[in-house]
């Protein structure tokens, strides 16, 4: 059997059901998210409607065997990203509150309770955008490894050097239990700039995971260095 090889290329068109495949199977930790369909939907698009509507310019699907297995969303301007997400923002707080008094002791209240709080907490507890652009990155469970995640973090690098910005952040989540993750990241080249706790993925995972805010900065003055090529 041939070995599987793995690659990045611009996001397509074409590419957008599988993304949105990808983020449902892996939201909670690297296991699907499971809530009824309406609420399903609404909080994929709220995720994923920028890069998959508005800009996906910027952004990279991994393959393996020519198959979507993974992805890195890159924002080039987060303040653009910003004055989008306002609106379906509040759209979707008013269907969770609509949840909330409709169904208030179901699987999705219980959702909604709790993506409400992690709102709140990240406004008022927050960190400032360290840097103009964002990334998310996500990659199918059984691959979570060196190879996507170094490809994918070259091809972050690439498209962030070529718009000619500093670096990049974005906010990842690590089980408070598996110190290891965060380890992991910062083998990538990032620094972790701030940590809250992730109350939604603690309560779907039942043990706490933490949501850390991590910057890649690309000027060499700062630690930047060349990420190693990897064979897959």
């Amino acid at each position: 059997m041939p070995a599987v090889t793995g690659r990045v290329r611009p996001l397509a068109p074409g590419d957008a059901e599988d993304v949105r495949r990808l983020f449902v199977a892996t939201a909670a930790l690297g296991e699907p998210l499971s809530l009824p369909d309406r609420d399903l939907y609404a909080y994929v698009s709220l995720c994923l409607d920028y890069y998959l509507a508005e800009d996906g310019s910027a952004c990279g699907v991994y393959l393996e065997d020519d198959r979507v297995v993974g992805y890195a969303m890159v924002a080039l301007d987060h303040a653009a990203y910003e004055r989008w997400v306002r609106r379906p923002a509040l759209a979707w707080t008013g269907r969770a509150l609509q949840t909330l008094v409709s169904a208030p002791f179901g699987t999705a209240a219980a959702f909604s309770r709790r993506r409400l709080l992690d709102g709140v907490v990240a406004v008022t507890r927050g960190t400032s955008p360290p840097m103009p652009a964002h990334f998310h990155f996500n990659v199918e469970g059984a691959r979570r490894g060196a190879v996507a995640g170094f490809r994918l973090a070259g091809h972050a690098d690439r498209v962030v050097r070529e718009a000619g910005l500093p670096g990049y952040f974005g906010e990842v989540n690590v089980p408070v239990d598996k110190p290891g993750r965060a380890r992991a990241l910062e083998r990538l080249g990032t620094r972790i700039v701030h940590r809250q706790r992730n109350h939604t993925l603690s309560w779907l995972v039942g043990s706490p995971v933490d949501r850390i805010t991590v910057v890649r900065s690309l000027d060499p003055t700062e630690g930047w260095y060349q990420l190693p090529h990897v064979e897959g």
